[in-house]
């Protein structure tokens, strides 16, 4: 059921709409401008996208708002709905917040979808109910083409690619030690829903799978003997070896040097 319906120019620069958890789900297209979506979570918040149209699409409880930084106007349309789809509810309780740029034909249709749901006199009336939903399902067609998966059984998958990417991501940044809240950033998805993925996946929470990560690369570098144990404290992101050699110690039950020794000796 439609709850909310909205279209037209805003200048989210000089009146922004500061984040807040919506009741209902919501669709937002940036039909032209660099209006984007605004995050409690300073992590989450990307630079302007300079691509427009876009489609922004955020799940019921989801806290966001709305900003500008270039200053300028972006017209809008922004459609809440009570109830979705069984596969976008899906979709969204794995990524509650999702955006993706749209063809300007599309961005036209769904304008003229707001202009035309605002223009109904009543909206109870059996054709009417109809006709939003028919809005709701081709706004939702338009989002399962774009992430391309509809197929609830292939989901997991999805989920297991995003743990690997946050894996990647940890694997690549050692030396700088980039926090859940920065990886989930670059992967798209919110810090909590990114440590449920890693239970669901792992079995375990991120903190506990990065920590293995860094001491098995910490152990085969070691084995290696390539680089002093001071080196190889600064590469993985410690801030002097001693902090090193104490989480080395804590986590396999011997010292940096005694692996070293025994892989020499072998």
């Amino acid at each position: 059921m439609l709850r909310y319906l909205n279209s037209g120019a805003r200048r989210y620069g000089e009146n922004p709409v500061y984040p807040y958890a919506r009741a209902d789900a919501e669709f937002q297209l940036i039909a032209t401008g660099f209006a984007r979506a605004w995050y409690e979570d300073p992590a989450l918040n990307r630079p302007p996208d300079p691509v427009s149209p876009r489609l922004w699409v955020h799940a019921k409880q989801q806290v966001h708002g709305w900003q500008d930084d270039s200053g300028g106007e972006s017209r809008i349309a922004v459609f809440q709905f009570s109830t979705l789809p069984p596969l976008i509810e899906d979709l969204l309780r794995e990524t509650p917040a999702l955006s993706f740029p749209v063809p300007y034909n599309e961005a036209r249709d769904i304008m003229q979808w707001a202009e035309s749901a605002r223009a109904l006199p009543d909206r109870n009336t059996s054709v009417n109910i109809l006709t939003l939903e028919k809005i709701l399902l081709d706004l939702s067609i338009l989002l399962l083409r774009r992430f391309g998966n509809t197929s609830p059984a292939r989901w997991p998958a999805r989920s297991e690619q995003r743990v690997e990417e946050a894996c990647s991501l940890y694997i690549g940044h050692l030396k700088e030690q980039w926090s859940i809240e920065r990886i989930a950033a670059e992967i798209g998805v919110s810090p909590p829903h990114l440590r449920r993925l890693f239970l669901q996946i792992k079995g375990r929470p991120p903190k506990e799978v990065f920590t293995e990560i860094r001491m098995n690369i910490a152990r085969r570098r070691l084995n290696l003997g390539e680089e002093t144990v001071a080196e190889l404290s600064e590469q993985l992101g410690y801030s002097e070896p001693s902090a090193f050699s104490r989480a080395y110690t804590r986590y396999t039950g011997h010292s940096p040097r005694h692996t070293r020794k025994n892989c020499s000796q072998s």
